[in-house]
C-alpha cells in the first residue's frame, strides 16, 4: 500500500480503521470534556495526524532503520516536557534509556560518513 498510496491517504486509512475501535471504550467511560481540555484534545489530534504524515513520508523517504531510531527520540523529549510543563523529573533508568537511544541514532550516523570519506578518498 505504501508503494502506491501517498502518506496522506495512509493517514486517513488509518484513521478510518483506528477511530471506531477507539471508540467502543470511549462510549464505555465517557465523560464530556471541559472546553480547555476539548481543545488539547483538537491539538492532539492534530498533532498525532501530522506526525503519522511526517513519519509515513519520512519511512518512503528513508531507510527504515534511521527513520525508527529517531522515532524513539520521544522518550527523551516527553521527559524534558514534563519537567518544564510539570515539574516532573525523570528517573535515572528514563536517562540511561535516552542516551542509549542517541548513542543508537549517532552510532550509525557516524559510520555512514566514515565510509562515505574512505570510499571519496580510495576514488
Amino acid at each position: 500500500m505504501s508503494a502506491s498510496d501517498s502518506p496522506e491517504t495512509l493517514v486517513v486509512w488509518n484513521l478510518i480503521l483506528t477511530v471506531p475501535i477507539a471508540a467502543i471504550p470511549a462510549v464505555l467511560f465517557w465523560e464530556t470534556p471541559s472546553p480547555a481540555n476539548l481543545a488539547l484534545l483538537v491539538l492532539q489530534g492534530v498533532l498525532g495526524a501530522a506526525n503519522m504524515a511526517l513519519m509515513t513520508k519520512a519511512l518512503a523517504m528513508a531507510d527504515a532503520s534511521h527513520v525508527a531510531s529517531v522515532e524513539f527520540l520521544r522518550l527523551p523529549f516527553v521527559a524534558i516536557v514534563a519537567w518544564v510543563m510539570f515539574g516532573e523529573i525523570a528517573g535515572l533508568s528514563t536517562w540511561a534509556g535516552a542516551a542509549l537511544i542517541i548513542s543508537a541514532i549517532l552510532l550509525p550516523l557516524a559510520g555512514s560518513a566514515w565510509r562515505r570519506r574512505r570510499s571519496l578518498n580510495q576514488a
